[in-house]
Order: C-alpha cells, then structure tokens, then sequence
C-alpha cells in the first residue's frame, strides 16, 4: 500500500489488486461520509 499527499491537495492511496472489493468499497464510503460531513456543526443525539 502507498499513500501521498499531491501538490493539489489530494491524497493517492494505491493498493494492490488482490484488496477485498467489499472492503474496499466500505472503506470509500465511510471516506465519502467525512468529505461529506467535514464543515457540518450537527451532533448526533445521544441517547
């Protein structure tokens, strides 16, 4: 696995081809989840 920060503010993440798909794709979703919820002030109720 390599991981690097580009000049243009991104992050490459290489793996190689054999990584669990489902995994993979849980792994990209939660990464959506924080891109997605990274300026947001909501506090999840507790309970």
């Amino acid at each position: 696995m390599l991981i690097e920060r580009t000049d243009n503010d991104s992050i490459v993440i290489t793996l190689p081809a054999g990584v669990d798909t489902f995994g993979l794709q849980q792994i990209i979703d939660y990464a959506k989840y924080l891109e997605a919820t990274a300026g947001s002030k909501a506090k999840q109720k507790g309970g």
